[in-house]
């Protein structure tokens, strides 16, 4: 994981660590809905990792 979080952090990613609730995609980009609001992204990485049991 923080391999990956480095490498995209150089190409200008930022990282967020919080729940997400649901994710959603319209013609400007995906929104992620999180336990803290609601935030547009054009593209977005899904590292789950150890965790990908609990996606539902």
């Amino acid at each position: 994981m923080h391999g990956l979080a480095k490498a995209s952090q150089r190409y200008g990613a930022r990282i967020c660590e919080t729940k997400v609730e649901r994710l959603g995609a319209d013609a400007e980009g995906m929104l992620i809905h999180t336990t803290h609001g609601t935030v547009r992204a054009r593209k977005v990485i899904v590292a789950l990792n150890a965790w990908t049991g609990e996606l539902h």
